[in-house]
């Protein structure tokens, strides 16, 4: 009786499991693995070095699930921040590709709009970067990764106010990740205004 129950208790757990799985979009728990190691690796994104881990293993989770936006998504990113870093045309193209293949897939995930966002951004298409990461905060307004790119978009737009108050959200999302204090402190620079330039690097520090 007892080792019934275990079993029926073990199978309502992996239900329960695939379940949280299939939320994020795919049953695969190797997958989903490999997908959250990637998104980790794209946390140094100024790195080559980790932008080639993450798009390894963004790959290595589509081998075992073609259909993961996710993983598309991330692909996509990581190829964007590769482009960024090198201006290379090849990844351009693959981050077009991955990034579409993603909102083929979840045309409603917010992380499909940040990709197609950071795509039309990095071709100075900024009213167009803009209706899509506009849209990836009405999916999901905690992702500072959405305000950081919102906030380019804007300044391409000259919409310098809505830019900077897009900004310091993204500090206040994330006040220990280094990337926001970066571009908080990027967007100071470039409009002259040094004081704050240094005091967003020295809060950074």
């Amino acid at each position: 009786m007892i080792a019934e129950v275990l079993k029926n208790l073990d199978i309502e757990l992996a239900k329960e499991d695939r379940g949280r799985m299939e939320k994020h979009g795919t049953a695969q728990p190797e997958a989903y693995d490999y997908y959250l190691r990637g998104r980790g690796y794209l946390q140094d994104y100024d790195r080559v070095d980790s932008l080639e881990n993450a798009a390894a293993e963004f790959q290595r989770s589509l081998r075992l699930d073609p259909r993961f936006a996710l993983a598309y998504a991330g692909l996509g990113q990581a190829f964007m921040h590769r482009y960024a870093l090198a201006r290379s045309p090849e990844s351009l193209e693959a981050a077009n590709a991955a990034c579409r293949r993603s909102a083929q897939l979840d045309p409603s995930g917010p992380d499909a709009e940040i990709c197609l966002g950071m795509l039309f951004n990095a071709t100075g298409r900024y009213d167009a970067a803009a209706q899509h990461l506009e849209r990836s905060l009405k999916l999901d307004s905690t992702r500072d990764e959405s305000y950081r790119e919102l906030a380019i978009a804007y300044e391409g737009l000259k919409r310098l106010g809505d830019a900077e108050a897009l900004l310091q959200k993204a500090v206040g999302l994330r006040p220990h990740y280094w990337a926001a204090y970066k571009w908080l402190g990027r967007f100071y620079e470039a409009h002259g205004r040094y004081d704050q330039a240094s005091g967003t690097v020295q809060t950074r520090g």
